[in-house]
């Protein structure tokens, strides 16, 4: 998704004939890129419809500021909240063509600040897409490795233990939206930490208990003391509903337990 033949060529105009060539070619690099990013979305292709916002947003970002002519005032408040309504569960294909109809009404004037404020949009869509692509939601997501074992004994913890891991070289090129387009190739070293594996889980279950109660613990290397700790108790569904947000308290225990199957977001 490379446009930046767009820019040059429109940069390289002279002043008098750049805003009939300008037009023309951009209005057809968009629609070049709006047919991608509907057919992205129809095979939920997410990966690629991020990507196509993303390169909207820089082609038109550059454009404006060499094309842009009218200086009369830009439509920024109707464009902040548009940016604010997109967001990863109701973004369809409703959405894209509410995008593309706002964005028809932004190129009318070639305002520099319409347009600027017009990729935040875009931004914010690519950004939904990268969401929707890494989301546990069964709907988005690859379906889990899980499978039912027998049930724990009443009573009887379940440890697991990891080392720590050491990245030499391509760390977070296997995370999104990165890894969507090249793939990711991360070396890393597995390590104990003073000959122990530093990385614990355990569960119980117990009788006569109500929901589920998750519990991160943060504790010395050097002889184990509790540095801090963070407690949440599940009862309800919603108690899940912030799973995806990593600042969310106990996020990855919650993120565990909805894509294991364990809980369903249904």
């Amino acid at each position: 998704c490379n446009f930046d033949f767009v820019f040059d060529l429109v940069s390289s105009s002279s002043s008098e004939n750049m805003s009939s060539i300008s037009r023309p070619l951009v209005s057809q690099s968009l629609r070049t890129l709006d047919s991608v990013a509907f057919k992205a979305i129809k095979e939920k292709s997410y990966d690629i419809a991020g990507r196509v916002f993303m390169t909207m947003s820089l082609m038109l970002s550059d454009l404006a500021t060499i094309i842009c002519i009218d200086k009369k005032q830009s439509n920024k408040n109707e464009l902040l909240k548009l940016s604010s309504d997109i967001n990863m569960e109701s973004f369809d294909l409703s959405t894209l063509e509410l995008i593309v109809s706002v964005r028809k009404k932004v190129l009318i004037s070639y305002n520099a600040q319409s347009i600027f404020c017009f990729c935040e949009v875009l931004e914010t869509a690519s950004s939904a897409m990268t969401k929707r692509c890494i989301s546990a939601n069964k709907d988005f997501c690859l379906v889990h490795s899980y499978s039912d074992s027998k049930p724990t004994i009443l009573g009887e913890t379940v440890l697991v233990s990891a080392p720590a891991r050491i990245d030499l070289a391509g760390g977070w090129s296997d995370t999104p939206p990165l890894s969507y387009e090249f793939g990711g190739a991360v070396a890393n070293l597995a390590v104990l930490v003073n000959s122990k594996r530093p990385l614990r889980a355990k569960c119980r279950l117990i009788k006569g208990g109500q929901g589920i109660l998750l519990r991160t613990e943060s504790k010395s290397p050097i002889d184990e003391q509790l540095l801090e700790s963070t407690e949440v108790k599940i009862s309800t569904l919603n108690d899940l509903a912030d799973f995806h947000n990593p600042h969310s308290d106990c996020a990855l225990l919650k993120s565990a337990l909805v894509y294991l199957g364990l809980v369903s977001i249904d």
